[in-house]
């Protein structure tokens, strides 16, 4: 049953048995008999499905809720088996040097290095050079291996998809015991959420449109009154993690709490942002920087 959740949680956030299957590497049909048996297995309805769209049942809403890490977990534990394995098979190789790394944005940054002391022990005579800025847009002719939200054109180097990032809203158990989790946008005009500033302009953000996974239905979402702002989503984690508000954060970000059940999302079949991000290498690339890129796929999945 679990992989039949991993699925449907899928599906959810992609919103498309044919997209869906194509990232599963399986026929859509085969995707609607899953979802299918997993109705029976549970009981209940998850999906209502359309011509153009598929929507929650109240029921599936809760399952989505409950296990919309598991993809998270699942692959990461995937990954760091076959990192492993990897490094397992190549304890022959005397594997030495430097890579020149580009990480950008605030995200791959979190995800990246609170982990890079693994890919250290696992590759000691290794060297690694990094450089941080908002976002890389021009390659150089050292650049070896590049995490950036957009991929590059460019024949001589690879651009492969790591993962789509959502911006979400969660809040504390002890919250929602409190004050309820809002079951719709409009009701979250009674909760206090943090609000946010832009980190380019410095302007504070009155309005940010809330855009549905499954129906791709849009609603703003007036933040002008918040009593907190903050250009930071980790931070506003922070915030909401010791004090009573409702707070903006990447789910990627927040994918330990979640597992801790320290946090609990808030109408997860919405967000407000989302970013694709891309690890950029060269064609020719050696061992050691296929390797990186492995390694960059655990701490995405992890």
């Amino acid at each position: 049953m679990l992989d039949d959740i991993v699925l449907f949680v899928n599906l959810v956030e992609i919103n498309s048995f044919t997209k869906a299957a194509e990232k599963l590497g399986v026929q859509p049909s085969t995707i609607s008999k899953k979802i299918n048996a997993l109705e029976q297995k549970l009981g209940e309805v998850l999906l209502k499905r359309d011509t153009r769209n598929i929507s929650l049942t109240d029921y599936g809403r809760l399952i989505y809720e409950k296990f919309s890490y598991l993809p998270h977990y699942v692959n990461g534990v995937i990954d760091t088996i076959n990192l492993r394995f990897l490094v397992t098979e190549s304890k022959s190789v005397d594997i030495s040097g430097k890579l020149n790394i580009k990480l950008g944005n605030l995200i791959s940054i979190e995800r990246v290095l609170p982990k890079i002391s693994i890919f250290t022990k696992l590759f000691p005579n290794v060297r690694l050079n990094i450089r941080i800025a908002h976002d890389y847009h021009k390659l150089q002719d050292d650049d070896d291996i590049l995490l950036m939200q957009n991929g590059v054109n460019d024949p001589l180097w690879v651009s492969k998809f790591i993962t789509t990032e959502y911006y979400k809203l969660f809040c504390t158990p002890s919250y929602a015991k409190k004050y309820g989790i809002p079951k719709t946008i409009e009701e979250l005009n009674n909760h206090e959420i943090i609000g946010g500033i832009d980190d380019k302009t410095n302007e504070e953000r009155e309005y940010v449109i809330a855009k549905n996974i499954c129906t791709q239905q849009k609603l703003p979402i007036y933040s002008g009154g918040s009593q907190i702002k903050i250009n930071s989503p980790l931070h506003a984690k922070e915030i909401g993690l010791g004090s009573e508000f409702i707070f903006y954060c990447w789910n990627g970000l927040c994918q330990e709490e979640l597992c801790q059940q320290k946090i609990v999302p808030v109408l997860p079949e919405w967000y407000f942002y989302h970013l694709d991000y891309y690890v950029v290498y060269k064609k020719q690339s050696k061992y050691i920087e296929q390797m990186f890129v492995e390694f960059i796929h655990t701490c995405f999945s992890a």
